[in-house]
């Protein structure tokens, strides 16, 4: 099983009006992910700090890469975010993980997790000018 997990600071400091919005949120997005590949599940909790943990479940890797890279996942963040919208700059960063989940507790899998939850970074081409600002020579990606 894998999960996405993000996470976002909201405007909403009421917990009573927090969990009040949670549950319209859920009611509205439920029926939108059950209608994705390989959905197994979604939580939504906050923490003390006020910020709002967001778990979907995926059968694979596959199924939630697609649910993340194929737009669906900015549906539900846009559906969320009408209802508990983030927090003003600069608390308002939205954080994305990709966790392997074992049986009743995720753990992080290496492999798989960045701040964007699209796994490990490809190397990039400097250009000539940023390598000389830099004072080193350019690197080159070699395919």
């Amino acid at each position: 099983m894998i999960v996405s997990k993000l996470t976002r600071v909201t405007a909403i400091s009421d917990p009573a009006e927090w969990d009040k919005r949670a549950a319209r949120v859920l009611e509205r997005v439920r029926p939108f992910l059950a209608r994705q590949p390989g959905f197994a599940g979604i939580d939504l909790r906050h923490d003390e700090s006020g910020t709002l943990i967001e778990e979907t479940r995926w059968e694979s890797l596959d199924e939630c890469r697609h649910y993340v890279r194929g737009g669906a996942a900015a549906t539900v963040a846009t559906m969320a975010d009408a209802l508990l919208p983030t927090a003003p700059y600069p608390n308002g960063t939205w954080v994305r993980e990709t966790l392997e989940a074992e049986i009743g507790s995720p753990r992080t899998s290496a492999a798989h997790r960045d701040s964007t939850g699209r796994g490990p970074s490809k190397r990039r081409r400097r250009s000539p000018a940023r390598a000389a600002r830099a004072g080193s020579a350019p690197t080159v990606a070699r395919r």
